[in-house]
Formats: C-alpha cells, structure tokens, sequence
C-alpha cells in the first residue's frame, strides 16, 4: 500500500490536484491507480485493434 500511496502522491503533486484528507487518502490511491490502470487497458486496446485492422 506504501507504493501505491507514493504513486499516488506523486500524481496528485505533478497534476496539481487538492491533496486528500488524512482519511481519506488510501481511498484516492485506490481511485488513481484504477483510473491509471483503466486508461492503460484502452490504449493497449486501442493499439491491439489498431495493429490488427492496419496490419493486414
């Protein structure tokens, strides 16, 4: 979780954003690194059925 957390903080310092609430704050390391994964799975699907219609 100490990764994840660290992670996280550094997003929410590069982008700016408002820095959680000591409570809170395993909830938004939780979001971001979901958000993060999430945008990581479309641009490899993306790429995937790019490579496959283009590739032919």
């Amino acid at each position: 979780m100490k990764l994840l957390r660290y992670i996280a903080a550094g997003f929410i310092n590069f982008f700016s954003i408002t820095q959680p609430p000591p409570g809170s704050e395993n909830r938004a390391a939780i979001y971001i690194a979901l958000m993060l994964v999430a945008v990581l799975a479309f641009v490899i699907t993306v790429i995937a059925i790019a490579s496959h219609i283009f590739g032919k």
